[in-house]
């Protein structure tokens, strides 16, 4: 059984029509559809089942999609999530604009898979994904997974829970995490892991 890699994708662009028109066609697959295949929704896109075949993974799915398109900053976006088998597997998107938008329109994703240890948001200036730590640990036996915006928060949470470590903004964040661990209590179910997102 494969791990599934939890994915967050914002396509964009200028031209409202062209946003609307890919996610018209994406909510409405999305209704229709109860499975969420993205192979079949490749299908629905033009594409023949061969190529469907070859572009997707047939075990990726859709798991939720905005129902309205945003503006922001004059940039036309809408945001959906797909589940994808171990790795993002997102470039079917990204052929599709090629493909069939001529390029008109783009996108932005953050991809998690704790499993594998995949953490990726490739849109670095956060307009749509602002994630860029993620922690998993469990401290005196309660469990927590958060991610962080910025390595400030992560300090700041940091020091909320262990006062006596010293970090700073410009301690690595492996560093970090071996000096947390060097803090934990000897129970045996403490634990404290650290990833810091990709930007691809």
């Amino acid at each position: 059984m494969a791990n599934y890699c939890s994915n967050s994708i914002a396509i964009f662009g200028y031209d409202k029509e062209k946003v609307d028109e890919l996610h018209d066609l994406m909510v409405k697959f999305f209704h229709k559809n109860s499975n969420g295949s993205i192979r079949a929704f490749v299908v629905a896109c033009g594409y023949s089942s061969d190529e469907a075949l070859k572009m997707t993974d047939g075990r990726d799915t859709f798991a939720d999609i905005d129902y309205v398109v945003s503006e922001k900053e004059h940039i036309f976006y809408f945001k959906f999530q797909t589940e994808s088998a171990w790795s993002p597997n997102v470039g079917v998107f990204r052929k599709i604009i090629s493909d069939k938008y001529d390029e008109e329109l783009d996108m932005e994703y953050c991809s998690k898979e704790p499993g594998v240890g995949i953490f990726i948001n490739t849109d670095e200036e956060g307009f749509f994904f602002t994630d860029r730590y993620y922690l998993d640990s469990c401290i005196n036996s309660e469990y927590e997974t958060e991610c962080f915006e910025s390595k400030q928060e992560l300090l700041d949470w940091i020091k909320s829970k262990f006062p006596d470590i010293k970090v700073t903004i410009k301690t690595s964040w492996y560093k970090i995490e071996e000096e947390v661990c060097d803090h934990l209590d000897e129970n045996d179910d403490d634990f404290f892991v650290l990833h810091k997102f990709s930007c691809d």
